[in-house]
């Protein structure tokens, strides 16, 4: 039994590589690091819905599901939201546990699904209590859009392998 790479696999590789070089470059950070949360945030969705929606059309299957409606890519990217909610860990959060202070967060680092949350609940609803914060921030955004995004794909999400 050998491996065998498809083209598929191949143009993957390759436009991961092309995207991982033109995101890292000096002046796309620069670009990001200015960016309020929200149109970093945005920005930063795009090209994971674009990633999603485009691979979905070459015909990836992700986690056992063929994509077939634009829903279910809306319901992936909330679950992959979710997922890199906690496990992404640059936020004022992570910040405030390890220094114990929000203070010198590059703005960069509040683009993402857990930076944008922690900016939302913060600065947007007030909230400044860390414990609750934490709360909302993490355990409770995960669950719910994780939730919403299981409904929105449309098909058996089997975590446990066997039904």
């Amino acid at each position: 039994m050998g491996l065998k790479l498809t083209s598929k696999e191949f143009l993957l590789a390759l436009s991961f590589g092309i995207l991982a070089f033109l995101l890292s470059t000096r002046s796309f950070i620069l670009f990001a690091n200015g960016l309020n949360p929200f149109l970093g945030f945005l920005l930063y969705y795009a090209i994971v819905f674009l990633a999603v929606f485009i691979l979905s059309k070459l015909g990836l299957v992700i986690a056992n599901i063929k994509i077939k409606k634009v829903s279910q890519v809306i319901g992936m990217v909330l679950i992959f939201f979710a997922f890199f909610l906690f496990v992404n860990w640059a936020n004022p959060y992570f910040q405030y546990i390890v220094t114990g202070s929000t203070q010198g967060c590059a703005n960069i680092f509040m683009n993402g699904e857990d930076g944008v949350t922690y900016y939302f609940f913060n600065s947007i609803l007030h909230i400044t209590n860390m414990t609750i914060l934490r709360w909302v921030v993490f355990p409770v955004t995960a669950f719910v859009l994780s939730l919403l995004g299981g409904l929105l794909v449309d098909e058996k999400i089997n975590l446990g392998g066997a039904v």
